[in-house]
């Protein structure tokens, strides 16, 4: 991992458990009880290219990335945050807190605010 230039979570720290079936479905497996250590690679500052070739997908060795720039992935979690939380619903106080508490995760990891 790059630390100046990136920064990975697992897939279960954008996603609650709950959500992470229909994510693995985009990846094509049939067998709804394969588990993968999907990472996502939030990145600035260098290109998708780059980080592509640094963090590459090996479905062979079960290593499997999705990258989001660290703006773009600022405004995803904003935008979720905001929206959750007009929902008054006791699942949606939790997304909210786990929203927030990956952007802040993020936000530290780059020193930002």
């Amino acid at each position: 991992m790059l630390q100046v230039n990136t920064c990975y979570l697992t897939m279960r720290i954008l996603a609650p458990r709950q959500w992470l079936g229909k994510l693995l479905e985009c990846s094509g497996d049939s067998d709804p009880n394969s588990i993968y250590d999907i990472k996502v690679v939030v990145y600035r500052d260098m290109s998708l290219q780059e980080i592509e070739s640094i963090f590459p997908v090996v479905k062979a060795a079960k290593k499997d990335f999705r990258y989001i720039e660290y703006n773009e992935a600022i405004k995803y979690l904003n935008q979720n945050i905001d929206e959750v939380g007009l929902i008054n619903k006791k699942w949606a106080k939790g997304l909210k807190i786990h929203l927030v508490n990956t952007r802040n995760r993020i936000k530290a990891f780059w020193g930002k605010n």
